[in-house]
């Protein structure tokens, strides 16, 4: 018996907005739109370059938005490749003003993962499909704007600072390593030293440099 999950369904009240989100986040290919005007409902199938199918659904009689946490389904995970692909991805999206609810981090279970809500609040997970002890690093990965770069290693206490500063300058950052980290530095880094990461995208890199700089500088005086 050959099981699968073909494909999930959800419902919209702006069926070209979640398409086009869709499609320029995750590269989706959209199916040509059905529309059946007695029931006034049209819908989009969106596929991946493989796995199951997402397919978006309208009728305008339906136009509540998911709040909080219920019964039901809770999210759906895109794997997108290697870890550093989540950090890219999600670093793009924070920089694009899309609601990032987790940032990038590794899961109790051992999933790499951030989660990010869609233009109708529904939670995505953008998951690493690559083991841990594979390469970070996508051979044909492409260096651009959104490309994550470390900007501070540190303790906890001043990663937090530097974040909160960088935040008050409109800079998108996330910290790695923070629970390891704290607990036993010296399994994350030699000495204990660094074993906080901050991390940021590229574009950014020089500005929260400075910002950092001044802020070391100011606590040697």
């Amino acid at each position: 018996m050959d099981t699968h999950i073909e494909h999930i369904a959800i419902w919209t009240n702006d069926i070209e907005r979640l398409k086009d989100f869709y499609i320029k986040y995750f590269g989706c290919s959209a199916s040509e739109k059905y529309e059946n005007p007695k029931k006034q409902f049209s819908s989009y199938f969106l596929s991946f370059e493989r796995g199951a199918r997402l397919e978006i659904m309208k009728r305008d009689d339906i136009v509540s938005e998911p709040t909080g946490e219920k019964i039901g389904l809770a999210h759906f995970s895109i794997a997108v490749g290697s870890e550093y692909a989540v950090d890219q991805m999600t670093m793009k999206m924070a920089n694009d003003g899309v609601p990032v609810e987790s940032m990038p981090r590794r899961t109790g279970d051992g999933y790499y993962e951030s989660v990010i809500l869609d233009p109708d609040k529904n939670r995505v997970e953008i998951m690493a499909s690559k083991m841990p002890d594979q390469r970070y690093y996508d051979d044909n990965r492409e260096i651009d704007d959104n490309m994550p770069v470390v900007v501070y290693e540190g303790d906890y206490f001043r990663a937090n600072m530097v974040k909160n500063l960088l935040e008050n300058e409109n800079i998108v950052s996330y910290i790695t390593n923070d629970i390891v980290g704290t607990a036993l530095p010296w399994h994350v880094a030699p000495g204990g030293y660094g074993a906080i990461k901050l991390t940021v995208a590229l574009e950014n890199y020089d500005k929260a440099k400075s910002i950092i700089d001044e802020f070391e500088k100011k606590l040697n005086e």
